[in-house]
């Protein structure tokens, strides 16, 4: 089963699953038995190894609201308009942060058809990439097909999808989500399409070459949350990491704070255009999980200040936290890509951390 099923680092342990109206006993059952196959030791404890429809559900509740445009555009021009799109969608939120020039520069080269069997056609619109942070859209045809819709009654699992995906983009990372787009959310698809777009934060950096993506099987999920098998003939295809630039900075902190009664070191911070990503250390470990609980709290309230007075809260991204022993670490994504050289200072845990400041 996929490594990237999972897709999201030990944030169903720390935040409350809030599940679709509707979502029936039988569905329940079915969530509290796969509950009870995700604990296991060590770092793996921050993925779910096995599918999990709870991960699932919050993948989809975070990024729900998305609607996919541009379809025409391809590469760095893509994502521009799919984020300009996203901004103008969002009436709450004060976007001109937002910073689309760097996306030709941080997109790679490959795109276009990288499968086409019988069966099915797969297209890359899109691929953006900076430091440890990547996008990638798929586009995804039926070609036997006349539709992939289904009904199961389970808003965030209806519709044709694959079964998993495996490869090497998704063998070190340290957050991931799936967003799936069908013509109802995407006039411009037809009946027997889909995309998907892939959101990856890797434990390092990414670098130049190939990284491959696979799937093993198309199908859906019926009424009772079994997955219903169409095609397996398996599809594998490579993509490229051939950007031109990296815009992406990671400064060391190393400076003790405090929440509650707990003391820990902030060490870094890995910034780049799609993302944030800190590390922390904790002088003791956590019983249980009150710390993670309380840090998770502290990246919520967080702030990002511009140089052009322009401060960005919680409405303009979607964080999670995770741990291993003393090991903390917390991922932020912004909804729309940042000029990080006019980040002037992040405030958390009550304290302003100017980005001149630390090395």
């Amino acid at each position: 089963m996929s490594e990237f099923d999972s897709m999201i680092k030990k944030l169903a342990e720390v935040e409350e699953i809030r599940l679709p109206e509707g979502f029936d006993e039988r569905s329940n059952k079915l969530l509290d038995a796969l509950m009870d196959k995700k604990a296991s030791a060590g770092y793996d404890l921050t993925f779910f190894k096995k599918i999990n429809f709870a991960a699932i559900i919050i993948a989809v509740l975070i990024f729900a609201t998305t609607t996919v445009a541009a379809n025409e555009l391809t590469g760095g021009y893509f994502f521009a308009g799919f984020f300009l799109h996203r901004a103008n969608k969002d009436i709450t939120t004060d976007n001109n942060y937002m910073s689309s020039d760097q996306l030709n520069s941080i997109a790679s080269s490959m795109v276009g058809t990288v499968v086409d069997t019988d069966e099915l056609k797969i297209d890359i619109k899109g691929m953006i990439y900076s430091g440890n942070a990547m996008h990638i859209m798929l586009r995804v045809t039926a070609k036997q097909l006349d539709y992939v819709y289904n009904d199961n009654g389970f808003e965030m699992l209806k519709n044709y999808r694959f079964d998993g995906e495996r490869g090497s983009l998704f063998k070190d990372f340290s957050m991931g989500s799936i967003q799936y787009f069908y013509k109802e959310d995407n006039n411009d698809l037809a009946d027997n399409q889909f995309e998907i777009l892939y959101t990856v934060i890797g434990n390092e950096d990414f670098q130049d070459g190939e990284y491959t993506i696979a799937f093993d099987k198309l199908g859906y999920y019926d009424r009772d949350l079994r997955f219903v098998t169409v095609y397996d003939t398996g599809w594998e295809f490579s993509i490229s990491f051939d950007a031109k630039a990296n815009n992406s900075k990671i400064l060391y902190v190393d400076k003790t704070v405090e929440i509650d009664k707990y003391k820990f070191t902030f060490e870094s911070v890995h910034i780049t255009p799609l993302s944030c990503t800190m590390k922390f250390k904790a002088f003791e470990r956590d019983k249980g999980t009150t710390l993670l609980k309380l840090m998770y709290n502290e990246v919520s309230n967080m702030i990002f200040a511009f140089s052009d007075n322009v401060k960005l809260d919680n409405n303009g991204f979607k964080y999670s936290t995770g741990s291993e022993e003393t090991d903390y670490e917390a991922v932020v994504t912004f909804t729309v890509p940042i000029d990080i050289n006019k980040l002037d200072l992040i405030t958390i845990f009550g304290q302003d951390f100017s980005m001149q400041d630390i090395n």
